[in-house]
């Protein structure tokens, strides 16, 4: 169960509210009705079927949805890796300031912000589709909705709508300090050779690290740790592929972006996710090009 979540009950609900499977990319939704008669009838505490998970309510679950998706596309460790930034200071080093500059533009990217919009569109049309009839009319009426049954299925899908605004604008207002839009070039053909050998690089190491992985078992913070430095390579080379202009395969193939946000859900909440600045990114320039 998400940390500051508690499970949906109908023991605690008075008036109809939709909960969802708190499994991140899992649409499963229901609407859950008080109990009657003096607290009896079945499914108190339903789970989705798929999963075997409690659900949670929708308007508690979405804000730590973004929270994590935040938290994973400006993780520290977004930064182009020094062993690219060393390779290009060696070989071409007018494409270093180019190629940082792309990769802090395409970081979202690179980490599958693309499926975010059709999550939420798909979120939305579900939570629609478990109301019924009556219900749906009177949350696409116009009238302001004065009865409180009605009222908190209306709050639920307006905190969806209401947080992806902000997530929407915190995103935008993030990316735009970390680059400078009259800086983004093309590599050389060259420079393109030096990251595309670089991904296939890094492709072998996330796979015998996967592997090892699965042959240890640390616990606690130090199995996260592990984990989320095999996370920022598979990261890495969504990014360096989004820099070349490719869809970031590597994020969706065997491993779906809504299992990283997972995962960076628990990272954040275990205190191992810092937020990346533009005096980082500029740190970078001046290391690598003496600015």
């Amino acid at each position: 169960m998400i940390n500051g979540m508690k499970q949906a009950s109908r023991k605690a609900v008075e008036v109809d509210r939709i909960a969802i499977c708190p499994h991140f990319g899992c649409y499963h939704l229901k609407k859950i009705k008080s109990l009657k008669f003096g607290g009896f009838g079945f499914g108190k505490y339903p789970k989705c079927s798929k999963h075997r998970l409690h659900l949670v309510f929708v308007d508690e679950f979405i804000a730590h949805f973004f929270r994590a998706i935040i938290a994973c596309f400006f993780d520290k460790e977004s930064a182009p890796p020094e062993q690219i930034l060393n390779a290009l200071k060696t070989r071409v080093p007018d494409d270093l300031k180019h190629l940082i500059n792309a990769w802090m533009y395409c970081i979202s990217i690179g980490k599958g912000a693309q499926i975010i919009s059709r999550y939420i569109n798909g979120l939305s049309r579900g939570y629609m589709k478990v109301l019924s009839r009556k219900q749906r009319k009177l949350l696409r009426g116009k009238k302001k909705v004065t009865k409180k049954r009605v009222h908190m299925l209306r709050k639920g899908l307006e905190t969806i709508a209401k947080e992806y605004e902000t997530f929407l604008h915190q995103l935008r207002e993030k990316n735009e300090t970390l680059y400078d839009p009259n800086e983004l070039h093309p590599l050389s053909k060259e420079g393109k050779n030096i990251l595309k050998n670089w991904i296939k690089e890094q492709v072998k190491e996330i796979k015998k690290a996967s592997k090892d992985i699965e042959c240890e078992f640390p616990e606690g913070n130090e199995y996260l740790l592990n984990l989320k430095e095999i996370y920022n390579k598979i990261l890495h080379v969504g990014i360096g592929l989004s820099v070349l202009g490719k869809a970031p395969k590597i994020v969706t193939k065997g491993m779906s972006p809504f299992e990283l946000f997972s995962a960076y859900h628990e990272f954040l909440e275990a205190g191992l996710c810092e937020e990346i600045t533009r005096e980082a990114v500029n740190a970078l320039l001046e290391k690598y090009e003496g600015f």
